[in-house]
């Protein structure tokens, strides 16, 4: 008294398995992903300084104008952003100054920020915000909030 199984019955429990596993495969990823992925969104150094204590200690990835160099260590919502505050002294409390973020720990990507500068860049890391003491003084950053950076890459024009 065996089971009979007709060509029919085992294509459709041949599906049944198919689908669980392809479930199961897509339940992992999606965990997978919730615990280290990040987001696919790429955000602005603008979208960064409005959410600073939202983002601070998250991973993202920022678009953004690079000045990079031994004087320059920043990532500007754009080139014309850095512009309004080159060749002219302005105030640290202008608020020019306030389209830019920082970018920390950089040793290991020097080379590759060096030969990227003065270009539009997506900066992978994550957002720090390392607040300033009285008197603090500093030549090479913009801002108390940056991006301790994990990876940069040429940014892609706007489609």
């Amino acid at each position: 008294d065996e089971p009979q199984f007709t060509a029919g019955t085992l294509l459709q429990m041949t599906e049944l398995v198919r689908r669980r596993a392809l479930i199961a495969a897509v339940l992992v990823l999606a965990a997978a992903c919730h615990y280290g992925c990040t987001s696919q969104q790429t955000l602005r150094v603008d979208d960064i300084l409005a959410s600073v204590a939202a983002l601070e200690g998250k991973q993202v990835e920022v678009r953004g104008f690079l000045r990079f160099g031994d004087d320059s260590q920043n990532l500007w919502m754009s080139e014309d952003a850095y512009s309004a505050v080159t060749g002219r002294h302005v105030s640290p409390e202008s608020s020019l100054w306030d389209h830019c973020i920082s970018l920390f720990d950089t040793k290991n990507l020097r080379s590759t920020l060096l030969r990227y500068d003065s270009r539009e860049v997506i900066v992978r890391g994550r957002v720090t915000h390392y607040a300033r003491g009285s008197g603090d003084i500093t030549f090479s950053t913009c801002s108390e909030v940056g991006i301790t950076v994990i990876a940069v890459k040429i940014g892609r024009a706007h489609v």
